[in-house]
């Protein structure tokens, strides 16, 4: 009696193991629990680029983190100066086109100027999302308050690794 309970015990969680085995998922590679820490970006790993005012600007270390269940945000820092935005995940797919707007803007921090300039207006395209990779370009207006300067954030392009089916 004892042993084919352990013997059905074993079974059930072979069973429920090969059951989550393959299982793909689009969450993005984060950093666990508060620390939310920098990767260093890489060809074939995280990467973002764009010009700022005409200047190019080339992310040395990239974050993504999860921040409401389902979106994810998106960051990357070089020399003082970082870019960021948020993408509601479930809902992506290649070809997709967000806007930037007043309640979900970019940001940029300037090297220096500890000013947030908020992008209300361009958009992010989707070009490839599948289990391993989400990739886009991005361009945006930002205008920062207190002045009536606008800085134009152009050609912009990141790519993030993502979760895939578990091996």
């Amino acid at each position: 009696m004892w042993v084919r309970l352990i013997c059905l015990g074993v079974c059930l969680a072979v069973f429920m193991a090969a059951c989550q085995h393959g299982r793909s998922t689009r969450k993005a590679r984060m950093a666990a629990g508060p620390s939310l820490g920098f990767v260093h970006t890489a060809p074939e790993g995280y990467r973002m680029r764009a010009r700022i005012a005409e200047s190019l600007w080339e992310a040395s270390e990239m974050r993504a983190f999860d921040n409401t269940g389902g979106a994810v945000r998106i960051e990357g820092v070089s020399s003082g100066t970082s870019i960021g935005f948020s993408l509601w995940l479930p809902r992506l797919k290649t070809g997709s086109r967000i806007g930037f707007y007043a309640g979900s803007p970019a940001e940029l921090i300037l090297q220096g100027s500890g000013n947030i300039w908020e992008g209300t207006s361009g958009e992010v395209q989707i070009l490839r999302i599948d289990p391993y990779i989400l990739e886009g370009n991005f361009h945006f207006s930002a205008i920062t308050a207190g002045t009536d300067s606008i800085l134009l954030v152009t050609d912009g392009y990141f790519r993030l690794p993502l979760d895939g089916p578990e091996p």
